[in-house]
């Protein structure tokens, strides 16, 4: 049963993410349960945050999810998650298979961060990049991030949006973010990894 408290936290954590939306000239879309998301227009492309429900066993994890529809270019691929105990089993077992993390010799990047992907010097101009590296660093806990390509998601999204199923930029985090201030910071992240990344050219400005 759901309680007072829960609904008016609810209704709470709704507000702020019509206020960000409100501010970034997006637009809300109330979920079923909860699970509200608002997109974003940045040159080319829609950003979408969300929140959604991720199954780990018999646990049920809140999580909130950023998710970009890309065109990328020769099949680019990276993958970035901030160290903690968990992703640091996969990275051991992920380097057990050969695939090693890349480093950019930037000790306290180094230190908090796993990082992958099949073009070194493209992932390298993309991180080392100011825009990009600051405003990584003020995510807080811990996330992931990659490019995935067409799956059951996608074609949801798609489906729901009228959008061509394409690969997309994820990051998801645990919980439920509740503060406007830092979906503003984590979607100025956004804007700077995609400017970025068309920048370089792994990604196309029409996606």
């Amino acid at each position: 049963m759901i309680s007072i408290t829960d609904t008016l936290e609810n209704e709470k954590v709704r507000q702020t993410w019509k206020d960000f939306a409100a501010e970034v000239r997006g637009t809300f879309t109330e979920g079923n349960m909860g699970y509200d998301s608002v997109s974003v227009q940045h040159k080319n492309w829609t950003i979408f945050i969300g929140k959604t429900i991720i199954q780990a066993g018999d646990v049920a994890k809140p999580v909130t999810y950023v998710m970009v529809y890309i065109n990328e270019r020769n099949n680019f691929k990276f993958e970035i998650a901030k160290k903690d105990f968990i992703s640091g089993i996969v990275q051991f077992f992920n380097n057990l298979g050969g695939n090693k993390s890349i480093k950019l010799n930037d000790p306290a990047f180094d230190k908090k961060y796993y990082l992958r992907g099949n073009d070194i010097t493209k992932i390298e101009q993309i991180f080392r990049d100011r825009s990009v590296s600051q405003l990584i660093t003020k995510i807080p806990g811990s996330f992931e991030m990659s490019i995935r390509g067409v799956d059951k998601l996608t074609a949801m999204m798609a489906s729901k949006t009228n959008t061509e199923l394409k690969k997309y930029i994820y990051f998801t985090q645990s919980g439920i973010i509740e503060d406007k201030e830092y979906m503003k910071q984590l979607f100025a992240f956004i804007m700077a990894l995609l400017n970025k990344m068309e920048e370089v050219g792994v990604i196309d400005s029409n996606s």
